[in-house]
C-alpha cells in the first residue's frame, strides 16, 4: 500500500509518542545498552483506565511494543520491519500516585550493523529499582523483544476468504463481571464472526480514543489489540464457551504495510484468526481488505477465564491449564467468577 490516497503522512518520531509516554534523552549508558527514564502521559493513563484486568488498569501489552520501537528507531531511523522474540511478564506494580510507576526501557544496538538489510535493536522495560544506583541495572523485567529496523518486507499473495457459513459472536472482553474488561477506544473490534475455521471481525476505531492519542503511532496499537483478541473466537465446532487471553509471548509481528491507525481507520479493514494445533498458539492476519497489512504469531497465552455465549456468564478454570483453553477436550470443572475476580496478567 502506498500513502496515497488521504492517507495521513506519519508524524515525525518523538511526536506521537509523547501524546503516549515521555521519553527523553538516553539518561544513562550501561553494557552497551542506551537506557531512558520512560513515563506515561497522562493519555497513555486514560488509555490504561480503559484495560481493566481484575478491576484495576492495566498498561496494554500493545503500549509496551510501541515504546520498543520508539527506542529502536531513535538509535537506527527507520521504518519497524518486524519485532521478534516478544516477552510480557507481569505488569509493574502501581506507583505512590496509584497510576503507573517509573520505568526504564533499554536498547543495544547491534555491534556491527549490516551494510544491507534489517538491522536488530534488542529493547527491554523494567520497572525502577528506588534503591539502585547508577551503572547498577534498573528492576525487573517488564516487556522485552527484538525490533527489526529496515525496508517492509513483501506482502503475501491475498488472501481469498471462503464462503463459509458463519455466525455473529460476540466481544467477551466488553462483558461486565469478567477478568478482562476493555472500554473506550478498545471497543474497535466489531461485526464479529466465528467460521470453522476460526474467526473474523471489522476494525473500526471509535471515538473513545482519549485525544486522539494513538492515531499516528509507529505501530498501529489499537489493530495490534484487536488481532490478538481475536484469539477470543474458536472455530464454530468448539462450542460456545469463548477463551479469553492475555498474550506471554509473541513469535513474530510483521508489518507489511508503514499505516499508522488514523489510516488504518479509513480502510475496510478484516481481521482473521486461525488457530493453530496447540491451543494457547496462532496467527492472525490484519487484512486491507485482502492484501496483508500486519501477521502477528502468538507463542503462549495465559487463559484468564471462559464466557459462556448463550447463558451470558463467565466462568474460569477451577485448574490453571485445564482443558483445551476452548472449552473442548476434557471438561474442566469451572466455576462461576465473580465480578472483579481473576489475576492480573501481563
Amino acid at each position: 500500500m502506498s500513502t496515497s490516497g488521504g492517507a495521513p503522512a506519519r508524524e515525525p518520531a518523538g511526536a506521537v509518542a509523547e501524546r503516549l509516554f515521555r521519553l527523553g534523552e538516553p539518561a544513562e549508558e550501561h553494557h552497551l545498552r542506551h537506557w531512558w527514564s520512560l513515563r506515561l502521559s497522562a493519555a497513555g493513563e486514560s488509555l490504561a483506565a480503559c484495560h481493566l484486568i481484575g478491576s484495576r488498569p492495566v498498561v496494554p501489552d500493545v503500549l509496551w511494543l510501541e515504546c520498543a520501537a520508539e527506542a529502536a528507531t531513535r538509535l537506527l531511523p527507520g521504518p519497524v520491519r518486524a519485532m521478534t522474540g516478544v516477552r510480557f511478564e507481569r505488569p509493574p506494580e502501581p506507583g505512590a500516585s496509584g497510576g503507573p510507576p517509573p520505568l526504564w526501557i533499554g536498547a543495544q544496538p547491534p555491534v556491527h550493523p549490516p551494510a544491507r538489510g534489517p538491522a536488530a535493536v534488542r529493547v527491554v522495560i523494567r520497572a525502577d529499582a528506588p534503591e539502585r544506583e547508577p551503572p547498577d541495572p534498573p528492576g525487573p523485567p517488564v516487556a522485552e523483544a527484538t525490533v527489526h529496523i529496515g525496508p517492509l518486507a513483501r506482502a503475501p499473495a491475498p488472501l481469498r476468504l471462503p464462503r463459509w457459513p458463519a455466525r455473529p459472536s460476540t466481544d467477551p472482553c466488553q462483558q461486565p463481571g469478567g477478568p478482562l474488561l476493555l472500554s473506550g477506544p478498545f471497543t474497535a473490534l466489531t461485526r464479529i464472526q466465528r467460521h470453522p475455521w476460526g474467526g473474523s471481525g471489522e476494525f473500526v476505531p471509535g471515538p473513545g480514543d482519549p485525544a486522539g492519542a494513538t492515531a499516528g503511532c509507529a505501530l498501529p496499537l489499537l489493530a495490534l489489540d484487536c488481532l490478538l483478541r481475536m484469539q477470543c473466537q474458536p472455530p464454530l465446532a468448539r462450542g460456545d464457551l469463548l477463551p479469553v487471553y492475555v498474550p506471554l509471548r509473541l513469535a513474530a509481528v510483521e508489518f507489511f504495510a508503514p499505516y499508522p491507525d488514523s489510516a488504518l481507520a479509513r480502510l475496510p479493514v478484516v481481521l482473521l484468526h486461525r488457530p493453530a494445533p496447540a491451543p494457547d498458539s496462532g496467527v492472525l492476519t490484519l487484512l486491507d481488505p485482502v492484501r496483508p497489512v500486519l501477521r502477528l504469531t502468538v507463542a503462549a497465552n495465559r487463559l484468564l477465564g471462559r464466557y459462556d455465549s448463550r447463558a451470558g456468564r463467565w466462568e474460569r478454570p477451577s485448574a490453571p491449564g485445564a482443558g483445551d483453553g476452548h472449552g473442548h477436550g476434557k471438561a474442566p470443572r469451572t466455576r462461576p467468577l465473580r465480578r472483579g475476580d481473576g489475576r492480573a496478567g501481563p
